[in-house]
C-alpha cells in the first residue's frame, strides 16, 4: 500500500503518468468481466489519458534539456 501512496504523491514531479497508465490497463484485464463494458471503456479512456500526459512529460522534459544544453554552448 506504501507503494500506492508514493506513487499517488509524486505525480508532478516525476514521470509517474505512464506507470499510472500501466496499473489501470493491468486492472481492465483483470475485472473486465466485473466491471462491465462501459466501466471497462472508462477505465481505458483515464489510462489513456494518463498515458498521453506522460508522454508530453517527456517530451517537455527533453526539450527543456536540449534548450537548456543549447544555452551553455
Amino acid at each position: 500500500m506504501d507503494e500506492y501512496k508514493k506513487l499517488f504523491s509524486n505525480i508532478g514531479s516525476k514521470n509517474e503518468y505512464i506507470k499510472i497508465a500501466v496499473l489501470l490497463i493491468f486492472v481492465i484485464f483483470i475485472l473486465s468481466s466485473i466491471l462491465g463494458k462501459m466501466a471497462t471503456i472508462l477505465i481505458g479512456i483515464i489510462a489513456l489519458l494518463f498515458a498521453c500526459m506522460g508522454i508530453v512529460y517527456t517530451l517537455k522534459r527533453i526539450t527543456s534539456d536540449r534548450t537548456n544544453k543549447d544555452k551553455e554552448h
